[in-house]
C-alpha cells in the first residue's frame, strides 16, 4: 500500500492510513488466532471420536466372544 509522506500541515491521509494499517494488523492477528483455535478444537474432537470408535470396537469384540462362549 502506498503511504504518503508526512509533511507539515495536512497529514490527514497519513493518519487515516496509519489507523487503517493498525486495525488491519489487529484483524489479521484475530483471524490467525481464530484459525489456530479451530484447528485445536477439531483435532481434539477427532481424537475423542477415534477413542470412542476404538472403545466401541473393543465392546463389540467382547460381546461376540461372550456369545460364542455360551
Amino acid at each position: 500500500m502506498h503511504v504518503p509522506r508526512e509533511e507539515d500541515g495536512n497529514n490527514f491521509g497519513v493518519e487515516v492510513q496509519a489507523q487503517f494499517n493498525a486495525k488491519l494488523g489487529e484483524y489479521l492477528k484475530w483471524c490467525d488466532d481464530t484459525q489456530d483455535e479451530n484447528k485445536v478444537y477439531h483435532q481434539a474432537r477427532a481424537e475423542i471420536i477415534r477413542q470412542m470408535e476404538f472403545e466401541r470396537a473393543v465392546e463389540e469384540r467382547e460381546t461376540v466372544c461372550e456369545k460364542e462362549g455360551k
